[in-house]
């Protein structure tokens, strides 16, 4: 029996922990999100990540865990607190290119200033009774601990395999979400598990392509999150083209651009920022608009950008293609060297240098909305009505959604000029936002006038890409969230429907199920039978005969020859001794029905020869004062003599 254990209370965080017969293993290590909610009073308050944590790691066995697999990026937060602060001890395994842009994720938000942080209910009071948490950092670690988890991190390429012991094989492929982002097959006892994390089937982007063999050749499918929002949330139909998004967000900028305002990207500057930027500056071009400015402002910005132009070899095929032609793959290399793009680490070095506006700017926060570049942009833009904020990061969305499961809807006396009070989308983050900026007296308005515009960019996989993966993959079982499991068209889930099992899981829950006995296994020959076998044609087809004994062993199911494992076995055995042997095992063989004493020999003071027969063999025991060896050409015979030396039979005669 195997079993999953969900230790993430939201769909947009991965965090499981796998139990399989003898292998124990985590895969993913998202952030617990800390959340908002209101007392009996009606006040705000937050449930601080660090209780989070605890909640959620307290109930793994952490020296029983074997390994951790990381999938992408943005699912590696918690590991450098289960690596420091756990008695966790195993391996970790992620792609290099994936651990460098991890590394950067979580710099950044470890980066930020110490500023003081609205946590508790919004009014004077708040900061004295919030004080022991108001100051506290982003994550419930510093950045000696990163690099000191970063240095346990196995590095790994695509399709390379790892052997996190003997029986155990693990290999990733690309998952086609970011660079270095993989998903992974787990090989254990004869079984293959499918983990498949965050995914995308646009082709259209600059990383590798999803490679399907995690879908084609497996036993047992997991698919874990996050998905691209369910259909009730988007008002039905199905997800809207990358294409046509791009679209819509380069209308939007341009028309911000052309009324002299400036656009604000919150968020990390990664991932499908780089194909973000490709496209807008494109577009500006098409506009003999090539003049505006891009900047990026992030404490990691630099490697950022710089990093992800020298690895070609993880991208789509025709990105990889420029690294042979005398251009970079991605479009930023360009824009720097031209001046068009500047990174800086914050916007005080950002007023350092020669700012022009109207411009465009990528600005990083942390995911409460508390500090950050981009949160100090909408104090100064935010009260403006010719700015323009563009929400592309689809985590703004299950912000939302766990604010909304808490949170009053906001009065209509309080929402901005264009934005239905009744508004349910990832423009309330934004709200919360300058909430917080009032209560620290940073505004005045009561809610921001610039242009707000959500259009996520949704690279993960969404209802009908899993039921396109679920009709193309050969796996009995398929594990998925309950939330996409009834969003999946009717009957695709009914018991037997193409001979699969469907098993759904909600956040947090525990589930468990009996993979299923695979119908071929992989059998090793060891070089002695192979060099054996005999090839025959049998109507028309062509048979190898081999003679052997099939093993069960850690690493697989061998056949070894017959004659090398005769040969293993040695000629004497060295038992017990003493001439006390002789008589007592003596009498123990006339009273054994299965064996015959055929002849008892003394020779001398200290040797005795035994003969004895069993059912088809004979045996010979000598026993002197040194040791009693055993000659016999059965197997069987022999472990019967030997099974009686060592019995409580023997001792007691």
């Amino acid at each position: 029996m195997a079993r999953m254990t969900c230790l993430t209370r939201s769909s947009a965080v991965n965090f499981y922990l796998f139990e399989l017969d003898g292998a124990t293993f985590i895969f993913d290590c998202g952030r617990p999100s800390d959340t908002e909610t209101k007392d009996s009073e009606g006040k705000l308050r937050i449930e601080n990540i660090q209780s989070s944590l605890w909640a959620d790691l307290h109930r793994v066995d952490w020296p029983s865990v074997d390994f951790i697999l990381i999938s992408n990026h943005a699912q590696m937060i918690t590991l450098p607190f289960i690596t420091e602060y756990t008695e966790f001890s195993g391996d970790i395994y992620f792609t290099e290119v994936g651990l460098v842009f991890g590394r950067c994720t979580i710099e950044e938000l470890l980066r930020y200033p110490e500023a003081p942080m609205i946590t508790g209910e919004a009014g004077p009071s708040s900061a004295t009774r919030t004080a022991a948490i108001s100051t506290t950092r982003a994550l419930p670690y510093s950045l000696d601990d990163l690099y000191k988890s970063l240095e346990k991190v196995q590095e790994i390429r695509y399709k390379e395999t790892c052997y996190p012991f003997k029986h155990t094989r693990i290999t990733p492929y690309s998952s086609g979400y970011a660079l270095g982002s993989a998903n992974w097959i787990v090989e254990h006892q004869h079984q293959r598990l499918s983990l498949v994390s965050n995914s995308s089937l646009w082709a259209a982007t600059h990383p590798s392509n999803l490679d399907y063999t995690v879908i084609d050749d497996t036993d047992t499918l997991f698919l874990g999150g996050p998905y691209t929002a369910s259909a009730a949330i988007r008002g039905g139909g199905p997800p809207t083209p990358l294409s046509q998004v791009f679209n819509q967000i380069t209308s939007v900028a341009l028309a911000t651009l052309k009324r002299k305002g400036n656009v604000l990207f919150p968020g990390p500057i990664m991932g499908p920022v780089f194909d973000l930027l490709e496209v807008l500056a494109y577009a500006l071009d098409a506009q003999n608009m090539g003049k505006i400015h891009f900047y990026a402002v992030s404490p990691v910005a630099d490697r950022s950008l710089l990093y992800a132009n020298i690895m070609g070899e993880w991208m789509c095929p025709e990105k990889q293609n420029l690294i042979y032609l005398p251009e970079s793959p991605l479009v930023q290399d360009e824009l720097i060297s031209s001046g068009r793009l500047t990174y800086c680490a914050s916007l005080d070095q950002l007023t350092s240098i020669s700012f022009q506006e109207p411009c465009i700017i990528f600005a990083g926060h942390d995911p409460t909305w508390s500090r950050g570049p981009a949160v100090e942009l909408l104090v100064h833009w935010g009260e403006h009505d010719r700015h323009t904020v563009i929400l592309t990061d689809p985590m703004d969305h299950h912000h939302h959604t766990a604010w909304s499961a808490s949170l009053d809807a906001p009065s209509s006396s309080s929402v901005s000029a264009g934005v239905p009070a009744s508004s349910v989308g990832p423009w309330s983050v934004v709200f919360r936002a300058w909430e917080k900026l009032r209560a620290r007296k940073q505004v005045v308005s009561a809610a921001p006038k610039c242009t707000i515009h959500t259009i996520p960019l949704e690279m993960n996989l969404s209802p009908p890409d899993v039921h396109h993966l679920i009709q193309r993959t050969a796996a009995s079982t398929v594990i998925l969230p309950s939330v996409i499991y009834n969003e999946l068209p009717n009957g695709v889930t009914e018991a037997g429907q193409g001979g699969k099992r469907f098993v759904s899981y909600a956040f947090p829950e525990t589930i468990s199920w009996q993979p299923g006995v695979p119908q071929r296994q992989q059998v090793h020959l060891s070089e002695d039978t192979a060099k054996n076998a005999t090839v025959h044609q049998i109507d028309g087809k062509t048979i190898v005969r081999v003679r052997g004994l099939l093993r069960s062993e850690r690493d697989g199911l061998w056949i070894q020859s017959y004659l090398k494992v005769r040969k293993s076995i040695p000629k004497a055995k060295p038992l017990l001794c003493g001439s006390w042997v002789a008589d007592r095992l003596t009498q123990a063989i006339e009273i054994n029905p299965a064996l015959e004493l055929v002849s008892l020999e003394h020779k001398g003071a200290d040797k005795v020869v035994i003969t004895v027969t069993g059912t088809s063999a004979q045996a010979t025991i000598i026993c002197d004062k040194d040791r009693t060896k055993i000659q016999c050409d059965s197997d069987g015979l022999r472990k019967q003599i030997t099974d009686l030396l060592f019995s409580d039979a023997l001792q007691e005669l």
